[in-house]
């Protein structure tokens, strides 16, 4: 293993703010405006996220679940309750879980009735050619006698899908279920992993239970619990290509920090051959043991540390970081939310980005943004595509919106309302006071984050 450096400080980068949509934008139906949004994913310059709107009657307000799409400076609905699932008038979607988009796919689990039909689960995917279900819960596996009870949120890269789905023979007495890892593309469906398969050339190894997926250029990346032969169940995060399945880490092994070894993982994102993912580590020591929270990548070949709570999150000596959010990963750049403190501050929430081996800090609570205070934001494992991230930002005022930032770029996307471009946080919160329309968007710089020169790793 080769361990990573602690990040450096760097001079100011450019970020291009860019607003898609808030809770007083018009979620493409009469009368009815945005109300919450689930965690974006970005692709090749669009963004796609999950939404529910109110609106109609103020006594009996009506409200909407929906998938919604932005790209080329405009927004569009993808699907929401009001459409149907199918050619029968009578089908109906229920809820949606969120998406995942790679160029003009969008993938997405929905709730859904087909006529006078109970309802029921399924994988969907849209595109240029339209909607199509991939499968549902009446739908075998891809084993005998086995068919979908449940899916997880999927994983979309160059139309190959991946998602995580339980299954049950439907035995009323004595059920047998399964969870398991599957893979659809071309028309075809395929079992990437399940628990009867195996974790080692062992033949006594067991898979108990699977993560979340993610899948780049044919390579899925996965979280499971298993046992190698007669040792007790643990942790790892796996990588299943043509090559094979092979382990990346698990907590058995020792992390980039002398005597720290893993103890659990989050769900890893994976670019390329490159994967990346949150663990927590501990020192074993039975009395007071060291914990530690932190975001590894593993490049294909070796395991590197990106940052962990011994890292500095700002140029602030007494800065220190506490937790960490599943990471997203495009080429070797990883974003992630962070808890942390500056000082004597109080904790607050941060979306950091390690671009070229350097730490960033993008934006936090208590920033300013489109001319509001931000209180918590939300980021998800599809969040990051190049230099650009999409999240959500909630504000002090109750109100919300999702947006995207282009980091390094001194130019600014052609929005549909004037651009300001800023140089600083003062410059910023005067133009709050003035507001900002849909797809505003301009350029803030801050001040990048280091490694505590105290640190044996530095």
């Amino acid at each position: 293993m080769i361990a990573l450096a602690g990040p450096s400080i760097a001079s100011a980068v450019p970020l291009t703010f860019t607003k898609l949509a808030d809770t007083s934008t018009n979620a493409l139906r009469p009368d009815m405006q945005y109300a919450s949004f689930g965690d974006p994913s970005i692709s090749g310059g669009q963004e796609a996220f999950n939404a529910r709107s109110t609106g109609g009657d103020p006594f009996r307000p009506t409200t909407l679940d929906g998938i919604y799409a932005y790209g080329g400076g405009s927004l569009r609905r993808v699907v929401d309750q009001a459409d149907q699932p199918s050619s029968n008038p009578f089908s109906r979607f229920s809820s949606f879980g969120k998406p995942s988009i790679s160029g003009s796919d969008i993938a997405f689990t929905a709730n859904f009735r087909d006529g006078g039909a109970s309802y029921r689960d399924g994988v969907f995917v849209q595109n240029s050619a339209g909607l199509h279900v991939v499968t549902d819960t009446n739908a075998d596996t891809t084993r005998r006698g086995m068919a979908f009870t449940s899916f997880g949120d999927p994983s979309i890269s160059g139309g190959q899908l991946a998602f995580k789905a339980h299954s049950s023979d439907g035995d009323p007495f004595r059920p047998a279920s399964l969870d398991g890892i599957y893979a659809y593309s071309g028309g075809s469906l395929r079992r990437v992993v399940g628990q009867l398969d195996q974790p080692s050339s062992n033949p006594f190894s067991l898979f108990s239970r699977f993560g979340k997926p993610s899948i780049s250029s044919g390579n899925i990346a996965f979280t499971a619990n298993f046992r190698d032969g007669g040792s007790p169940y643990h942790d790892g995060v796996f990588v299943q290509n043509g090559a094979g399945l092979r382990m990346v880490a698990d907590t058995n092994a020792d992390t980039t920090r002398r005597g720290m070894a893993f103890t659990s993982f989050g769900d890893p994102s994976i670019s390329g051959d490159e994967v990346a993912f949150n663990a927590h580590s501990s020192d074993g020591d039975p009395f007071r043991p060291i914990t530690l929270d932190g975001i590894y990548l593993y490049d294909g070949v070796a395991l590197d540390r990106v940052v962990d709570e011994m890292d500095q999150p700002t140029s602030d000596p007494f800065s220190r970081f506490f937790s960490f959010g599943d990471p997203s990963i495009s080429g070797s750049s990883v974003a992630f939310l962070a808890d942390y403190r500056s000082g004597s501050a109080s904790l607050r929430k941060g979306l950091f980005l390690r671009l070229n081996g350097v730490l960033d800090e993008i934006i936090s609570a208590g920033d300013q943004l489109d001319g509001l205070t931000v209180a918590s934001l939300g980021f998800g494992q599809d969040g990051i595509d190049g230099n650009a991230l999409a999240f959500v930002a909630a504000f002090t005022d109750g109100s919300s919106g999702v947006f995207r930032v282009d980091v390094g770029s001194g130019s600014v996307p052609e929005p549909s309302t004037p651009v300001m471009v800023l140089t600083g946080l003062c410059l910023l919160r005067w133009l709050g006071r003035r507001g900002l329309q849909l797809r505003a968007s301009y350029i803030i710089r801050k001040r990048r984050g280091g490694c505590r020169p105290a640190h044996p790793n530095c």
